[in-house]
């Protein structure tokens, strides 16, 4: 704009929530001093009224500060959950307490919650539409490229937490060299998307 105000970046993760005035966009966006799709630890969540702003002309009107969250961006995500949170997946071989594979963002702009489930190598995860289920993409070979996906059941704990219990492992080698996206259907099916290339 002629304030040189920000007003989006470089994007590796979005999601959207509700409908009418109250339709928001979430983007997981690169710093504002980074305008390149680079491995770095800068990443924001900008969130931004689509119901009320319909041109890119108008900066987020919120945004959530989660440097060191995420190291690259090849295989990370950001989704509301049912409640206005938000999780945010980062692409982690061997998480760790520094560095999770997930962290949880309250409503209010806090982090809750972190979990160690690996999600790497590019690959995707996805929450189903009434969050009763997760699936997780994850490369099986350093040598080839072969993936599989896993999937959890979702529950929560007495004190509200979220539990994550295995329930199945699907091999996903057919997309190819990576696993970059899963969408759930209404009815509980999976659909994957991957860079195919024929060996």
């Amino acid at each position: 704009t002629s304030t040189n105000a920000y007003i989006a970046g470089p994007t590796a993760g979005f999601d959207v929530r509700g409908e009418g005035k109250e339709l928001t966009l979430l983007m997981l966006s690169c710093d504002k001093s980074a305008f390149s799709y680079i491995n770095h630890t800068y990443f924001h969540l900008n969130e931004y009224n689509l119901g009320t702003d319909t041109t890119w002309s108008s900066t987020p009107t919120k945004t959530i500060d989660i440097s060191s969250v995420f190291i690259a961006p090849e295989g990370s995500n950001v989704q509301y959950d049912s409640e206005g949170g938000i999780w945010c997946i980062s692409n982690r071989s061997e998480a760790s307490d520094t560095y999770p594979g997930w962290v949880h963002i309250s409503p209010s702009g806090t982090r809750d919650l972190k979990e160690l489930i690996n999600n790497q190598q590019n690959a995707a995860i996805r929450f189903n539409n009434d969050f009763s289920q997760v699936i997780i993409g994850g490369k099986t070979s350093q040598t080839q490229h072969s993936y599989s996906a896993t999937i959890y059941s979702v529950s929560k704990d007495n004190s509200g937490k979220p539990v994550f219990t295995e329930t199945s492992t699907i091999d996903m080698s057919a997309t190819g060299r990576q696993l970059n996206d899963f969408a759930w259907d209404p009815a509980n099916n999976i659909y994957a998307v991957g860079a195919y290339k024929q060996n």
